[in-house]
């Protein structure tokens, strides 16, 4: 019997493990492609890996007629390449793998896969495979399948994965499975867990079902933050509070050297995937990376400094504003109020406004306008 899988996200780590999959030979795919949909029905997808060549037109394969290991005979003339999901709730799927960017605050997982939850879906629940960054992942899915009697029995699983593979442009490039990232997953269920894992293997990615799968999801959020030292220890903290077994928390400096060696831009052909967001001015994933991060700091007394407020402790030669301009709500000069308070004790810095827009100074020039105290302080503005 053939497995059924649905991918929603056809990117660099959808069409990473997809190919993998479909090598096997047991995998039918069927990709939800949103940015890339015309470029892979083009036939103008390439993957270049270190580990599987270079593969030009490379497209998923759902087959036309099989019995999944689930127990549905299926019959589709639906193309193996769809924009949505609802073009693709036309079938039964053992699994359907989240690839997708965690932003839970812009597209919730149950947003995405909500043709699959309704009532007009008229097959099992498939089991959802969450390969996304970030903490806590899981909650948005796990609440949306509760809320109904007919996706109840839907199980989840989680994995943490760092497949060292970019999309710039259309190509896939993959380095290699990296040493402590190849896929990483956890179920209570684990007939269709270790399915998955056999499969995964099989086409080569080295995965494993791990136990302790939010400490490894925990150990690749290090991953995906500013690697200086103080936050790794304050990271490592934190995970230490949490219980993690040891081999997940690397000792905070060589965890720093690890990094600047294998992910640095200047050592390694790869870019962390937060930094190709933010070079293209995409939303990147900052709650399920950073906040959950000072959410379960809270939680566990491991401080987590976060505001301005906390960071008033010392004298700065330049603030540096690199949020995003929305003066309507959140002002700069609110952002920045307790370096212009009384409170704070040191002279003023100089204010770099690297954000986008016209006029983006001017809220806070008439703030430090207000005070005698704060009337010395220069601002920069950049492009």
């Amino acid at each position: 019997m053939t497995c059924n899988i649905l991918f929603v996200g056809y990117g660099a780590v959808g069409v990473v493990l997809a190919y993998a999959l479909q090598k096997t030979g047991k995998v039918n795919v069927t990709a939800v492609a949103r940015s890339n949909y015309q470029t892979v029905c083009d036939g103008k997808l390439i993957m270049k890996s270190e580990q599987y060549g270079e593969i030009r037109g490379l497209k998923p394969s759902r087959g036309e007629a099989v019995v999944t290991f689930s127990g549905f005979k299926e019959l589709s003339s639906v193309s193996p390449v769809v924009r949505t999901v609802a073009e693709a709730a036309d079938q039964a799927y053992d699994y359907v793998v989240i690839a997708t960017k965690a932003i839970p605050e812009l597209y919730p997982t149950s947003e995405l896969v909500a043709p699959l939850l309704s009532t007009d879906y008229k097959y099992p629940q498939p089991t959802y495979v969450l390969l996304q960054n970030g903490l806590g992942i899981e909650r948005d899915l796990h609440a949306a399948l509760q809320e109904k009697e007919s996706t109840r029995s839907a199980k989840i699983i989680t994995g943490a994965i760092q497949i060292m593979s970019n999309l710039v442009g259309d190509a896939v490039i993959h380095s290699d499975f990296d040493e402590k990232g190849s896929p990483s997953i956890s179920s209570g269920h684990e007939k269709t867990l270790h399915l998955l894992v056999d499969l995964l293997n099989e086409g080569g990615c080295e995965a494993k079902a791990d136990p302790h799968i939010q400490a490894a999801k925990f150990r690749k959020n290090l991953c995906s933050v500013d690697v200086l030292l103080t936050i790794v220890k304050e990271l490592i903290a934190l995970g230490q509070a949490l219980g993690y077994p040891s081999e997940y928390l690397q000792e905070p400096t060589e965890f720093v050297e690890h990094y600047r060696k294998h992910h640095l831009e200047e050592t390694t052909a790869h870019k962390a995937s937060t930094l190709l967001d933010i070079e293209a001015g995409r939303p990147f994933e900052l709650e399920v990376i950073l906040g959950e991060v000072v959410r379960l700091g809270k939680k566990s007394n491991v401080p987590i400094p976060t505001t301005v407020a906390e960071a008033i402790d010392q004298a700065y030669d330049y603030v540096l504003i690199t949020t995003k301009a929305i003066p309507e709500l959140y002002p700069t000069s609110e952002m920045v109020a307790p370096l212009l308070s009384s409170d704070y004790k040191y002279p003023q810095p100089t204010y770099v406004l690297m954000q986008n827009g016209m006029g983006v100074e001017k809220d806070l020039y008439a703030a430090l306008q207000e005070k005698e105290s704060t009337r010395s302080a220069r601002i920069i503005t950049t492009a």
